[in-house]
């Protein structure tokens, strides 16, 4: 928390600065993933882990475009590798304009897929010149490309990635499709206003909130330990 705490870049010396300035120098950013148990290669965690420092210094209303492609061994193993990386992404002041996911179970076997090329540059057309910053009505979280979400009733559901609220309209091609209001995705959990108000509303003051509980913090985790 020292960065976050003291807003400077991460203390641990390593070559993580000159990584970081290498994206965040670029103007357009694709991140590619593997799957290894439902989720995302470590290394995507592991990054994000140490940008708690980068709200200091992005600016979070012009964000750059940024695609994602997750290679899985079979269809519906994915897991959760869309929304390890998204998350990557827009903590790094991207905005995710497409995601490509597909499916190998050996190195680059994914080339035998025939419709591989065809399917990369549709995803690099979306990228590079679609002028819609989000998708309406989706089967997928208009921000973050995750399909994962929680119930909250029979038509409402919730993004657990982006906090963003969505309702159930209708089926098509087999998928069930969410309707979002652009007022709702504007104000996501990965909008300007709410990280400022998350990091120095909740995360710098943690410190404070620490030091003024830290006797009864050590007492009571003492009284733990002598049970």
């Amino acid at each position: 928390m020292k960065c976050a705490l003291q807003k400077e870049f991460c203390h641990i010396q390593d070559d993580f600065k000159t990584l970081i300035n290498k994206i965040m120098s670029c103007d357009i950013l694709i991140i590619s993933a593997p799957v290894y148990f439902l989720g995302a290669a470590s290394i995507i965690k592991t990054i994000n882990d140490r940008l708690l420092y980068l709200n200091n210094t992005v600016d979070y209303s012009d964000r750059k475009p940024a695609g994602i492609i997750i290679t899985a061994g079979r269809k519906d193993w994915e897991g959760l590798a869309v929304q390890n990386v998204s998350t990557l992404l827009l903590t790094l002041g991207f905005n995710v304009k497409d995601v490509l996911i597909e499916f190998g179970q050996g190195p680059s076997e994914v080339l035998l897929n025939e419709d591989i090329e065809e399917k990369i540059r549709k995803f690099t057309d979306k990228i590079l010149y679609s002028t819609q910053k989000y998708p309406v009505i989706s089967d997928r979280c208009p921000v973050c490309f995750g399909n994962s979400f929680n119930l909250l009733d029979n038509v409402t559901v919730k993004c657990p990635v982006c906090n963003l609220k969505g309702k159930i309209t209708e089926s098509k091609n087999n998928k069930t499709l969410l309707l979002f209001s652009e007022s709702d995705i504007n104000n996501s959990r990965w909008s300007k206003e709410n990280l400022k108000d998350h990091m120095e509303n909740w995360v710098a003051r943690s410190g404070q909130r620490y030091r003024e509980r830290v006797k009864e913090i050590l007492k009571r985790r003492k009284n733990l330990l002598d049970k």
